[in-house]
């Protein structure tokens, strides 16, 4: 089995979480495959992987049946995983988020990447020596921003991209990260030469049919395969954009989803 080593487990999981994660890491190490081929046939996204394998979180079972697929774990193995999983998640702290919560962090992590990925092609593609260059981060570190295998960097790269935009352009740019990333208002860096421009002046309408685009688009994204997330998330905004569509015009916004391209 090839790849990065494992982290060591934190100090302050409970006992039950341990042997779980544990046995996570034998599969893995049994599966003689990488977290990131075995990311691929789950349809797992890295981050997601990543926290489960690094004891970071406890996930939703129809993630960890997924996981012991793609490791072709046998039926004592997968009775044995289930039995550690009820465990750890009766011994969870109360504070750790509830389904809804985790799902709406996959959605936005989801629609960080997408909006990412639109920015750097709207910025004429830089490459990954120049974005690292400029930023001071590692190239590997941007490399892993820009193809969602990682959050780390993410913002810093994003508001780097903003600065390759025309003037006109950055504003609308800056808010729509603003609100991808929970900032308050667009940072003033990046709208050097713009006017700046608060989160709070866009309307309902507009702040919806924003994320009705980004909806979108990652929708597309995890239907073509080019958008890798926890399953249930998966379902839940393919769902979402298709309730959305049925709804006709009498949802907030006032005109169709569009898919980031132009078209409609």
């Amino acid at each position: 089995m090839s790849g990065r080593p494992q982290r060591q487990l934190p100090a302050s999981i409970t006992p039950a979480h341990r042997e779980f994660v544990v046995q996570l890491r034998k599969l893995h190490a049994t599966s003689d495959e990488t977290l990131a081929a075995l990311g691929r046939k789950a349809h797992i996204n890295p981050t997601s992987l990543s926290r489960m394998i690094n004891g970071g979180v406890i996930p939703n079972w129809d993630l960890v049946r997924a996981f012991a697929d793609a490791t072709s774990a046998t039926k004592g193995q997968r009775g044995e995983l289930h039995r550690l999983w009820e465990r750890a998640k009766q011994e969870w702290p109360r504070k750790s988020p509830t389904p809804d919560e985790a799902m709406l962090s996959g959605f936005r992590e989801a629609y960080r990447i997408a909006l990412l990925d639109r920015l750097l092609k709207q910025a004429g593609t830089p490459s990954v020596r120049v974005l690292a260059d400029r930023t001071g981060l590692s190239r590997s570190t941007v490399h892993r921003a820009l193809t969602g295998e990682s959050s780390s960097g993410a913002a810093e790269v994003a508001h780097d991209l903003l600065t390759f935009l025309q003037p006109a352009m950055r504003q609308e740019w800056a808010s729509r990260f603003a609100l991808a990333f929970g900032e308050t208002e667009p940072r003033t860096e990046a709208l050097a030469k713009g006017q700046a421009s608060s989160t709070a002046e866009l309307r309902p309408d507009e702040m919806f049919a924003e994320f009705e685009r980004g909806l979108r688009l990652v929708r597309n994204m995890i239907a073509h395969g080019q958008l890798k997330t926890d399953p249930l998330v998966a379902a839940q905004v393919m769902n979402l954009a298709a309730t959305l569509e049925l709804s006709g015009p009498d949802h907030l916004a006032d005109g169709p989803i569009l898919d980031g391209t132009g078209g409609s």
